[in-house]
């Protein structure tokens, strides 16, 4: 299932009854730097122990990407399954419709974006508060060629919570 145009996004989220009145379709990613983190204080190899394992966490933290609908009630995220990829591709990953949850407003706790780093303003950070759960940690492309809504969508998403 390709999802690169808005109407084959919608289309997917159709297909999942994750419709509102107020759509804002946008891709996101699992942040890199936090697995990494964890594995820091063993230089290059911790890095590379980092990349490779996912360590114990719920399954929604382990997915690599997600086809993300803001609605008025609530985030519908469908996970986004991974083809063999040195560099993640959203546009070329597999939407896993069996895997769709939503997040109800009313279990967001907080959302909070920002630079991914002080030099590059091309990635935002977006980490999701949900009640009784960890953080969602991801990043986001402001613009992402492949995905032809991402940059008006995020945008958008944005605007409603970045400081």
């Amino acid at each position: 299932m390709k999802f690169n145009t808005l109407e084959e996004a919608m289309e997917i989220f159709r297909k999942v009854n994750c419709v509102g009145s107020d759509n804002c379709i946008f891709t996101i990613y699992k942040d890199p730097n936090v697995d990494a983190a964890k594995y820091a204080m063993f230089g290059a190899v911790g890095g590379a122990i980092a990349a490779m394992s996912s360590g114990p966490q719920e399954w929604l933290e382990k997915e690599q990407a997600f086809l993300v609908n803001q609605t008025e009630s609530g985030l519908g995220l469908i996970p986004l399954k991974s083809k063999a990829q040195m560099v993640i591709n959203v546009s070329k990953m597999e939407p896993q419709l069996d895997k769709y949850v939503f997040i109800p407003n009313e279990t967001i706790e907080s959302v909070e974006i920002k630079n991914f780093n002080f030099l590059n303003k091309k990635i935002q950070k977006v980490y999701i508060k949900i009640s009784g759960r960890n953080i969602l940690k991801e990043v986001a492309k402001v613009k992402d060629k492949d995905i032809e809504y991402q940059e008006a969508n995020f945008a958008r998403f944005m605007s409603r919570y970045k400081k």
